[in-house]
């Protein structure tokens, strides 16, 4: 169908198979396996396409402190947890440097299993803020924020990803090491990494649980409600419902904005930043070109300026 053929274009053709888009997509689950344990069988048996891998499968004991990116302490488990962390490539092919911060082996996700008889027959993926990022694909460190992990204490599967850079809450990801622009992850950073991040997910709930989610929800605010208006205006069949809070819809604008320090503006002075993206971009309404003022005057007084953009 047509939006199917969206998916598979947005996914570079190959990385949603069209059977796994039909049983994600429509509630129609193929002849499953058993269900399996929380070991390294999910790295055999998780095949859902070539450019995804299992990067790692570990279980989560009841009382383990897990340190979240987005929390000072560490978080309880308050139950037994299936961890799988898979890379879903190919990642930022025009960048050829790999110290750069805009070379990237793919999208990072983390899935967060319940056990079989804690599970709720639920899956409640949750978005990223900001500029996302984190420990996503790496094996030894957690990538999602905390409602992620309280959602699979509860009893719901979810999952969460990195929208296609590791580095937690930085934007230089945006321009490859010559200068340019970084097409390849924005195009993971705006879309495509939670279409990927809904398909692996309810993939891994069908392999594990040997049978597929009763309802699947999405769970984000901010970047996340962002990214989860996108789902739900071009992907609507992935969820059967959304809920959504402070969806930062103008982040083309004020990330601009944030990322001032970033290599393209590194050279302009304060006063010239300014005049080239503060005002056309925030300026819209009045108090936002006093926030412009005072920008300026903290700057003079050598003082530290702290501005709020709403979405």
């Amino acid at each position: 169908n047509q939006k199917g053929s969206e998916t598979m274009s947005i996914t570079r053709g190959t990385n949603i198979p069209a059977a796994l888009l039909l049983a994600a997509c429509c509630h129609l689950t193929p002849a499953l396996a058993d269900s399996l344990p929380c070991d390294d069988s999910i790295k055999t048996a998780s095949r859902p396409d070539t450019d995804t891998k299992v990067v790692a499968v570990r279980l989560v004991k009841k009382g383990e402190e897990l340190k979240a990116p987005d929390a000072s302490q560490p978080v309880t488990a308050a139950a037994d947890l299936c961890l799988v962390k898979l890379l879903v490539g190919p990642g930022a092919t025009a960048e050829k440097d790999k110290t750069a911060r805009s070379w990237s082996e793919g999208i990072g996700i983390e899935v967060w299993l319940p056990t079989h008889a804690n599970w709720n027959e639920r899956i409640r993926n949750y978005g990223g803020g900001g500029w996302v990022g984190g420990g996503h694909r790496y094996a030894d460190k957690i990538g999602s924020k905390v409602p992620a992990i309280v959602n699979a204490n509860i009893g719901y599967a979810s999952g969460t990803t990195d929208a296609g850079q590791p580095w937690y809450q930085d934007g230089s990801f945006a321009f490859l090491s010559d200068g340019k622009v970084n097409v390849e992850s924005l195009r993971d950073f705006s879309v495509r990494a939670m279409v990927e991040q809904a398909v692996k997910t309810k993939a891994l709930v069908n392999l594990y649980y040997g049978k597929s989610a009763k309802y699947t929800y999405y769970d984000g605010h901010s970047q996340g409600g962002r990214q989860g208006m996108k789902i739900a205006q071009e992907y609507p069949e992935l969820y059967d419902g959304y809920m959504i809070a402070q969806p930062a819809l103008s982040i083309a604008k004020f990330g601009t904005v944030k990322s001032l320090g970033t290599a393209t503006f590194a050279a302009l002075s304060p006063e010239d930043k300014v005049a080239q993206l503060l005002i056309p971009t925030l300026g819209a309404y009045d108090y936002r070109r006093e926030a412009v003022d005072a920008f300026l005057a903290e700057r003079a007084l050598g003082g530290i300026f702290i501005g709020i953009a709403d979405g």
